[in-house]
């Protein structure tokens, strides 16, 4: 029985490179063979080249890049809002200025962005923190091809407790010809598609990589098609005996003017009049290639892609010309929820970079040691929003003491203590 699975394995593999030249070399991250436990296991080497072909997706093919962006557009958007809960005026205006301070310093909302690129084009990303005197920390990305085994102690470049997978000990991360063992707590690993026992990420363009390789063919073969559709002939019919045939074609040499030019008849251009001579007929002939399944097949791989991005058909292709305003709002529901899953995803490792800040921030003294840490994320609306009668419901639900001005700053997108400092520097509205 192994003998025959090994054999039809074999088989499958053979079938897949006819099928799939460009995917020649590449092997199956795990499933039927002996010794596999699931297709979570994947090699270091088949990771590298996922990574490289997501990524040649995400900066070659349009609708590899689109569905990546649409992500970031609507996940991240503007950027996080943070509300510190210190509730103390003074504590809280150091918090605030350490923030700014570490905001400048690395860039903060290009920063969110390319976090959120990196872990869907890549399927991860690391972050390492550089402790500065007298400032807040320097954050840096760490290439994941750059985490790698110097030995068998660690898996992936990941050293862990041998009784359990998910503490972490160390990284180690290449630096040139050196390999490094860094301490966990000095860089925030996040992964996604795969489970929390498993070590690596893998990218959000993975169950699609195919489907766009396919897309391009498949369009390669319909610009071949409607080039032979509008290829059409001009037949010449001569009646009568063949003679007139070759009277005709003498008569076309000898209007030759050059020499270099032969026999053969010229393509007509454009505003041509021809004049017919007696018994002799012209005709247009065409290529009957109707090919009308060829359309649904294109949209049998975009609807593929969008199934496996997990958006409507619309957000891969931006063509809504097919589409009213309700039928949008109804499709748009599905991947709203998408959103904002990603969203409450992304709050944990934002969460720890914000901890980082102001850790480093006790430690030399620029935050008191007894400030509060707690805080909370607010990212921005996911679709435009009617604000009056929005901000009507707040004030409703504030009168009937349901929910509090802060709750409705951070939810109307705005940063409440910043507001409050706007407000406090307009002054008292001007009386009638």
């Amino acid at each position: 029985a192994l003998q025959i699975e090994e054999r039809s394995l074999s088989l499958i593999e053979s079938l897949h490179d006819q099928l799939d030249p460009e995917m020649k070399g590449w092997h199956f991250a795990g499933g039927m063979g002996a010794g596999s436990d699931s297709i979570k296991i994947v090699e270091p080497a088949n990771l590298d080249t996922l990574r490289r072909e997501s990524r040649k997706a995400y900066y070659k093919h349009p609708y590899g890049k689109n569905i990546v962006n649409s992500y970031v557009k609507f996940v991240i958007g503007k950027g996080i809002i943070i509300d510190f809960q210190e509730k103390d005026k003074q504590a809280l205006e150091t918090i605030t200025t350490w923030w700014k301070k570490f905001k400048k310093l690395n860039n903060w909302f290009s920063f969110q962005r390319e976090a959120v690129i990196r872990s869907l084009r890549d399927g991860e990303f690391f972050i390492r923190r550089f402790p500065l005197p007298g400032s807040p920390p320097v954050l840096r990305f760490i290439d994941p091809e750059n985490v790698r085994s110097p030995n068998l102690k660690a898996s992936d470049g990941i050293e862990t407790d041998p009784t359990d997978v998910e503490h972490i000990i160390a990284y180690y991360v290449q630096q040139g010809t050196e390999n490094t063992r860094i301490e966990a707590d000095e860089i925030l690993h996040f992964k996604m598609g795969v489970d929390r026992n498993v070590r690596r990420g893998r990218p959000l363009l993975e169950s699609m990589l195919g489907y766009l390789t396919k897309y391009d063919k498949w369009l390669d073969a319909r610009i071949v098609l409607n080039l032979v559709r509008t290829s059409f002939a001009l037949v010449r019919h001569v009646k009568g005996a063949p003679t007139n045939l070759a009277s005709l074609r003498s008569a076309t040499a000898s209007n030759q003017t050059s020499s270099n030019e032969t026999n053969k008849a010229k393509m007509l251009q454009p505003g041509t009049i021809i004049s017919a001579t007696p018994g002799v007929e012209y005709e247009m002939i065409g290529p009957n290639l109707e090919a009308r399944d060829a359309a649904q097949d294109g949209r049998t791989i975009l609807m593929a892609l969008a199934a496996g991005g997990g958006l409507p058909d619309v957000f891969v292709t931006m063509d809504f010309s097919n589409s009213n305003f309700a039928s949008t709002v109804v499709a748009q529901n599905p991947a709203i929820r998408t959103f904002e899953e990603h969203q409450e995803i992304y709050t944990e490792p934002f969460s720890t970079l914000i901890d980082w800040c102001l850790e480093d921030g006790i430690q030399q003294g620029s935050i008191p040691a007894t400030a509060e840490l707690e805080h909370e994320i607010a990212y921005p609306p996911l679709l435009k929003r009617d604000l009056l009668n929005e901000a009507n419901a707040w004030e409703k639900m504030m009168n009937l003491r349901i929910a509090s001005s802060r709750t409705a700053s951070l939810n109307l997108g705005l940063d409440p203590d910043q507001e409050k400092e706007f407000i406090d520097e307009d002054g008292p509205l001007p009386t009638e």
